[in-house]
């Protein structure tokens, strides 16, 4: 019994530890939030919240406190899918990341990995702010974009 509450603590605190806004560069902190999918693959626990402040910009918080505002009380009426993995359901391997471009308060930070097989690619758009990289847009590809998600479903 003490051997489980040891482990699920190490685990909990290897996910705290490991945000992706105390990342040192964009990169890293796409890196991260890919490796909190993994590792809730490896433990069987649900993965990020798509949605958390913490990931985003001031603008994208307010846009997601919009979102929130007009789904109270509404079922179903977020995101259908996590947009960060193109799916309900995850298995995320072979994570690579590249910069696209970057200076000391913008980068955009290219992302590619495997969904259950599936090669998916999401181009980030990060700024620094209060010295961490937070997420300001995504590209999915096909012209959708992260505001493109964060409208009420109809």
């Amino acid at each position: 019994m003490k051997k489980g509450i040891f482990v699920s603590f190490l685990v909990a605190a290897s996910l705290f530890c490991a945000a992706p806004a105390r990342a040192e560069s964009a990169a890293d902190m796409v890196r991260a939030l890919y490796a909190e999918y993994e590792r809730a693959d490896a433990t069987k626990a649900g993965g990020p919240d798509q949605l958390d402040p913490k990931l985003y910009t001031a603008r994208v918080r307010r846009e997601i406190a919009r979102l929130n505002r007009a789904c109270k009380g509404k079922d179903m009426c977020g995101p259908d899918a996590d947009f960060l993995i193109e799916g309900q359901d995850f298995k995320i391997t072979e994570v690579k990341t590249r910069v696209v471009s970057a200076s000391a308060e913008r980068a955009r930070v290219e992302a590619t990995f495997k969904n259950f097989g599936g090669a998916i690619k999401r181009v980030f758009s990060m700024r620094r702010e209060d010295g961490r990289w937070l997420i300001d847009d995504i590209d999915f590809g096909g012209g959708r974009r992260l505001k493109d998600e964060l409208k009420p479903n109809p």
